[in-house]
């Protein structure tokens, strides 16, 4: 369109003819236009550069400047203002990232209102578009006259008004860049405002649970840690708590932005700075600071409270005369994480409670197995070594039977041997008075008989001494066997325990390596590295605990050995002094019976002598 008229009545230029059209278009375009006083309808940016920008009464008083904005308006073949708004895919404004790649993003995914701008642009265009054309001026030539002098006229023109310096103003103008700035403000200040609501908040949130049941559950006083020494740190709150809290402080602060900001282009880049600030960013939000915080918080507050807890309940379990079971055990345990769970806060509760909770109940799990097992095999063998010392309390009562019956025998035996004296003092006296001859092939008979008697009583006390001897030592060695198989078995049962543990861990590790591998697979650098430093330190952890649980089940097995070793020393003692005991009644025994047969030895020489000393036992 023509633009005659334009800066205060200047009547078009004889150059119209030769210059070429120009088409001003504005990229981004947000401004919202104010409304024509006459029309009382929004001015269209043609008309605001026309009427309101590019008029005598806005320019400086420069007779340069308004040459150049002159030949702008009148030289020109025709003079159009147009502008294409900013880029959306649908109703969401392209990032930043993305408006440099713009040439690569599909036509169809641009917004309907970008697309019919830039088409009526390219419209446009093509509508003004007319050949140059040589030499005269025909009528149907409806182009420019292309001739030196013009052409460099125009061109002269056009770089004067693309370098000059304030001759035409910026858009946005001072009321754009007023509304900018105080929008710039309003960000700022909704940001502070959002941090500062959030770290209050948080502030005033408790550091744990303490309305809850605080009863005492018949094993675990669940609430001391809440009523008698309290848990000192700063506030934590749920995850859920502080999103549901985020998102109305940030609802609140974009109702008082869309009270502040009339600009619908300076209000949605506005709410979208405040909302990437403080909640869109992953990394760099004050929501994921505070995140960081309030987990921080949470993983120290649930530390103490777990630690306090459980504590309480490792003094019982571990009592120097505990006679827990593995059933109670559970229950404690159960009851302890479920107080826990209920008093705990924060997102570091599930994990706190599969890591430190689960790794103090594993290792209070294989001590009491450890205690249970120890006390098993310490009780079977208290009750071999009962049995033993009942069967060696019967064998002494057998000995203490046969040294009755060597005492009877012995008495019976004396009575024989004064039956014997006396008939033999009978016998030979009547053979002192028969014949001398007589006497002593008697006497000889008789102490042939008493030696036989004497050999055969020796032998059947030498073959029961013996008897007993076998029979103790074959029970000795069967209890010994058995003590054997017992602690055998018991190691065998301990090894398989520690095999079967050793191969859960081993599953469990692979596991989680093939876990983190899959979590490396897919994570950014920041986060791997943290992963890695994790599992590194979980690793570490794994090991200081592997190395304790070691530690103790060595403990345990040097203890059990050592009181194995003991009871052994004590029944090779009880052997030792059976044996001795024994020997010493069998050596009596043999005394005794030398004794004896010394004795009857002497009486038999004592007889032959008064015989052979006699007068009537003179040979005849």
């Amino acid at each position: 369109g023509g633009a005659g008229g334009i800066g205060g009545g200047a009547q078009p230029s004889s150059n119209r003819r030769n210059f070429p059209a120009f088409l001003w278009v504005f990229r981004d375009f947000f401004l919202q236009l104010p409304k024509n006083a006459e029309t009382g309808k929004p001015y269209t940016l043609d008309e605001y550069m026309t009427e309101r920008i590019l008029v005598k009464s806005n320019r400086r008083q420069n007779d340069e400047d308004d040459a150049i904005i002159d030949s702008l308006l009148h030289d020109f073949r025709s003079f159009d203002v147009r502008s294409i708004g900013y880029p959306k895919r649908g109703e969401v404004p392209f990032s930043t990232d993305e408006l440099s790649t713009l040439d690569s993003v599909p036509w169809e995914e641009f917004d309907d209102d970008f697309r019919t701008q830039v088409d009526n642009t390219i419209a446009l265009s093509l509508a003004k578009t007319a050949p140059f054309r040589l030499g005269g001026d025909g009528a149907d030539d409806l182009g420019p006259v292309a001739h030196g002098p013009l052409f460099a006229s125009w061109c002269e023109r056009v770089v004067e008004l693309v370098n000059s310096e304030d001759v035409i103003p910026d858009i946005p103008d001072m009321q754009q860049r007023l509304m900018q700035s105080i929008a710039d403000d309003k960000v700022t200040e909704a940001i502070d405002s959002y941090a500062t609501q959030m770290e209050r908040w948080l502030e005033r949130c408790p550091v744990y649970n303490d309305d809850v049941d605080g009863g005492r559950d018949g094993m675990v006083i669940a609430a001391d840690m809440v009523s008698e020494n309290r848990i000192q740190g700063e506030g934590v709150a749920e995850d859920k708590d502080l999103e549901r809290h985020s998102l109305c402080v940030l609802v609140e602060l974009c109702k008082d932005l869309r009270k502040e900001i009339t600009s619908e282009r300076l209000l949605d880049g506005s709410m979208d700075r405040v909302k990437q600030r403080c909640v869109q960013d992953e990394h760099g939000s004050i929501l994921a600071q505070l995140r960081e915080t309030n987990a921080k918080r949470s993983r120290e507050s649930c530390e103490a409270i777990a630690r306090k807890l459980y504590m309480t309940f490792r003094s019982i379990v571990r009592e120097s005369d505990t006679k827990m079971s593995m059933k109670q055990f559970e229950a404690g345990a159960k009851a302890v994480e479920t107080k826990y769970r209920a008093i705990a806060r924060g997102p570091a509760v599930s994990s706190t409670a599969d890591t430190f909770l689960k790794e103090q109940k594993d290792a209070d799990r294989v001590f009491l197995e450890r205690v249970g097992s120890i006390n098993a095999l310490y009780k079977d063998t208290l009750h071999k070594k009962e049995e033993l010392d009942k069967d060696v309390e019967q064998k002494n009562l057998m000995v203490n039977e046969l040294k009755h019956s060597i005492q009877q025998i012995n008495q019976q035996h004396q009575q024989q041997v004064e039956k014997i004296n006396r008939e033999t003092q009978d016998k030979m006296k009547e053979m002192t008075e028969n014949h001398s001859d007589e006497l002593n092939t008697a006497i000889e008979k008789q102490k042939k008989e008493e030696e036989k008697n004497i050999a055969a009583l020796q032998e059947d006390m030498n073959f029961r001494l013996q008897k007993v001897e076998e029979d103790r030592a074959a029970e000795l060695k069967r209890k010994q066997e058995e003590m054997e198989e017992a602690r055998k078995e018991a190691e065998k049962h301990l090894a398989a325990e520690v095999a079967a543990r050793e191969e859960r861990l081993k599953k469990e590790e692979v596991a989680h390596e093939q876990e983190i591998k899959k979590l490396l697979s897919t994570a950014d650098a920041n986060m791997r590295r943290e992963i890695m430093a994790a599992e590194e330190k979980r690793q570490a952890d794994k090991v200081q605990f592997q190395a304790e649980l070691d530690r103790k089940l060595t403990d345990a097995e040097k203890k059990r050995a050592e009181e194995v070793r003991a009871r052994e020393v004590r029944l090779q003692a009880e052997e030792k002094r059976h044996k001795e005991e024994l020997e010493r009644v069998r050596k009596e025994l043999n005394e005794k019976m030398e004794l004896q047969k010394k004795k009857y030895l002497e009486e038999i020489d004592d007889l032959e002598k008064q015989c052979f000393n006699s007068k009537g036992c003179s040979i005849q």
